[in-house]
């Protein structure tokens, strides 16, 4: 199976959608590292930065927590509402 996409690239409209798409592979390394770096941290083995370790560990660390699992959340939410699965990619 083949798929070939065409842009008329002397259309400015046309040149950002082909630009978009030879960037595909980078913006799903992007998302796929936030992913790991920015929300599997809080849950598994820490931040390699100092002070989000000591924001976790402070006196505040249950509210934190709750923040980040809501904002992951809604992270997750967007992705699977623009049908974004990083695991099937």
């Amino acid at each position: 199976m083949q798929g070939i996409l065409i842009f008329d690239r002397e259309n400015p409209e046309e040149e950002k959608s082909f630009l978009r798409a030879c960037n595909a592979d980078t913006v799903y390394s992007v998302l796929w590292d936030i992913t790991q770096e920015v929300w599997r941290g809080y849950r598994k083995h820490g931040y390699s930065d100092k002070r989000l370790n000591d924001l976790l560990e402070g006196e505040h660390h249950e509210a934190i927590y709750e923040a980040l699992e809501i904002l992951e959340g809604k992270y997750l939410e967007i992705l699977r509402e623009r049908n974004i699965d990083l695991d099937c990619m």
